[in-house]
């Protein structure tokens, strides 16, 4: 313990101490109005200061079981905590109450100002750490704080922690806990942040608004608390989701594999490439693993050739499935050598059956006569087919069925076929895939850019005009917008 000067103690009328608590924040909130000092109990200052000031004899102190509770002099009246703590009401200080020891040392104080005054003499040197901090922010010198603790005993004007101040943090603890359990987990990450913050800043209101009061509700536990919580709901989040995460992985992995096996599966469903490429030619370019387009052609003899163009309205495995269905009849009719208005008949039926949330199939299916250069086709809701010349005169010939799919059919005079000579001629089929597909800088290719493309590259051999138009839609680097596929029969003579 550190005393005063001897010769200051014997000539004392009282001795009181000037000692104080930090909160856990670093900020003096509160003094103890007594201390005990080998078995001995010594005032406050401020306490001794106003005992000595009323010349009263004794202090007298109220205990029980669970320790002080009331400090009574014969003008005032103290509750404390049970530990004799009070909380300071700081008030607006004066700073002309303030004197230098050298004006009183050289006579330049005004007697009067001091006369039935209580002074406190003590030092603001900042070399001696007699500096705290108090709740409004502020740091001022310690002995400042017994003259605030003067007022508040004259006054009785202390800042009220009790009872209901601790039911009411033990309340605001429990609600914020578990709200912290809970919101967390219901927002996502980005905003969970902000709600913490929105909490702490809630607290820290609403103590800032009861203080004004003089009621101290300490939410430094309750923050704390709060946030431990709260890290630790975060990363049992994280953990979650990062196993989730990785079963998701694990799943697309797998589906991956199927996909890739799928395409792979569907790629041996397309034909080889004709004998002749410059007579037939075809390609797709998958904008996914699985296409929805499908072509193909059958040399029934040596002078007919069964063919097809066709695009499922979906994309993915579903479609692929039911285009690989489509595709089995269209094979089993044309090997039966089957007219084409039944050919589409039985691809329709097979599409009504097995479809999937009213999936259809647009086509071109069609017979190729090598000799007259005759085409007898049918145009099921496809893009409209393009014939051009040497010339690059185009015509089209468009849709004059529904797709496939959209009911059963008995009878194979609903599907009307037509006819057409392509002498000296091509004939291009090809999916929405092509003229709605995207362009190095970003634009849609569209019908008469692709009719500007065959003119100024002057193509007419097929396997040219395919080549050209799929490194056209395929510059970009990015994934497709849709599978893009083209067949092209022409009619010029070899």
């Amino acid at each position: 313990k550190i005393t005063s000067l001897e010769k200051f103690n014997d000539v004392a009328k009282g001795i009181g101490t000037i000692s104080y608590l930090d909160s856990q924040d670093g900020v003096l909130r509160s003094i103890p109005m007594f201390l005990k000092i080998d078995n001995d109990l010594w005032p406050a200052l401020s306490l001794e200061s106003l005992r000595v000031f009323h010349n009263h004899k004794n202090i007298l102190i109220n205990a029980d079981e669970t320790g002080i509770n009331e400090i009574k002099t014969r003008k005032y009246q103290i509750k404390t905590d049970p530990n004799t703590l009070v909380f300071i009401n700081f008030k607006e200080f004066n700073k002309e109450n303030y004197i230098p020891a050298v004006d009183v040392l050289e006579g330049k104080i005004n007697e009067d100002r001091l006369k039935n005054k209580i002074v406190l003499i003590g030092s603001s040197a900042q070399g001696l750490f007699d500096f705290v901090k108090i709740p409004n922010g502020n740091v001022i010198p310690g002995v400042e704080t017994h003259a605030h603790l003067i007022e508040n005993i004259v006054n009785n004007d202390f800042i009220i922690k009790d009872l209901s101040t601790k039911i009411i943090e033990n309340v605001l603890l429990l609600i914020s806990l578990i709200i912290v359990l809970i919101i967390p987990n219901k927002i996502k990450p980005k905003f969970s942040i902000v709600f913490f913050i929105s909490l702490i800043i809630v607290l820290l209101l609403f103590s800032s608004i009861v203080y004004q009061f003089n009621y101290f509700v300490d939410v430094f536990f309750i923050i704390l608390s709060s946030a431990v919580l709260f890290l630790a709901t975060l990363y049992l989040r994280y953990l979650k989701e990062n196993e989730i995460a990785l079963d998701n992985e694990k799943k697309q992995i797998i589906l991956k594999q199927e996909r890739e096996i799928a395409g792979e599966v569907q790629k041996k469903l397309f034909p080889a490439e004709f004998s002749n490429k410059d007579l037939i030619f075809a390609n797709n370019v998958p904008a996914k693993d699985v296409s929805g387009d499908y072509y193909d052609f059958i040399s029934m003899s040596e002078d007919e050739i069964y063919f097809t163009l066709a695009d499922v309205s979906g994309k993915g495995v579903k479609a692929g499935i039911l285009m690989a269905n489509a595709a089995a009849v269209f094979r089993s009719m044309a090997k039966l050598e089957k007219p084409v208005s039944t050919i589409a008949k039985f691809v329709n039926n097979q599409v009504a059956d097995s479809s999937y949330q009213g999936m259809f199939i647009t086509a071109v299916i069609g017979k190729f006569n090598l000799k007259e250069k005759t085409i007898e086709y049918i145009n099921l809701g496809h893009e409209p087919i393009m014939i051009f010349d040497k010339d690059y005169n185009f015509e089209y010939l468009k849709s004059t069925l529904p797709p496939l799919g959209l009911m059963n059919m008995d009878d194979d005079g609903f599907f009307q076929t037509s006819k057409i000579n392509i002498n000296n001629k091509n004939l291009m089929i090809y999916t929405d895939g092509v003229t709605e597909g995207y362009l190095e800088d970003g634009s849609e290719l569209e019908v008469k850019g692709l009719e500007k493309e065959l003119k100024e590259n002057k193509l007419i051999k097929t396997t040219e005009i395919i080549s050209h138009i799929s490194q056209l839609l395929t510059k970009r680097n990015k994934p497709l917008r849709d599978d893009v596929t083209c067949l092209i029969i022409s009619g010029h003579q070899n």
